[in-house]
């Protein structure tokens, strides 16, 4: 058990395993950024403590409270 450990704990990770797993990493992120929406903007506009002036609004989908 003890010879495992300092195997485990004195392992040589390669230069290039490195580079290739923060590159995935790397470019997982840049391809989640880019396929997040920029900004958002609602399609209603509202002010709290005003009555709302917009036609009614509807879920297009009925659930049980």
């Amino acid at each position: 058990m003890n010879r495992l450990l300092n195997v485990f704990l004195h392992r040589k990770i390669n230069r290039r395993d490195y580079l290739v797993r923060h590159g995935v990493v790397l470019g997982y992120l840049v391809l989640l950024t880019a396929l997040l929406p920029r900004s958002f903007r609602p399609v209603q506009d509202y002010t709290v403590g005003k009555p709302w002036t917009n036609a009614d609004l509807y879920a297009p989908f009925e659930f049980f409270v």
